[in-house]
């Protein structure tokens, strides 16, 4: 399941647990940020769920977290550990494109 933060703080509070999450960042003129979001949301159900969250934020909206995190494209994707960037993905992938990828990460 998806979780929406809508402030900095909200984003602030949960990577501060010091556990590995899901950061997506979308726009919402982003054509491929609605392509790509089920497909990150149907993996990380079927897979990380249990594991890690899953975070979305829309960098419009929260314009120092691109800035933080030096986000020039979108959609984006980051594994997190707290608040340490692991990986990051850029654009969309096909589903077991990211299945293999975060496999390779996480596992």
């Amino acid at each position: 399941m998806v979780q929406v933060l809508k402030t900095a703080d909200e984003v602030e509070q949960y990577l501060k647990k010091g556990r590995y999450a899901l950061l997506y960042c979308v726009t919402d003129w982003c054509g491929p940020c609605h392509y790509f979001r089920p497909i990150v949301t149907e993996v990380h159900e079927d897979w990380y769920a249990r594991r890690m969250p899953l975070y979305e934020v829309n960098i419009d909206e929260l314009g120092h977290l691109a800035k933080l995190y030096k986000v020039k494209k979108v959609p984006t994707l980051f594994v997190m550990y707290g608040k340490k960037n692991i990986e990051r993905i850029e654009g969309k992938l096909s589903k077991e494109q990211l299945e293999e990828l975060l496999a390779g990460i996480l596992e």
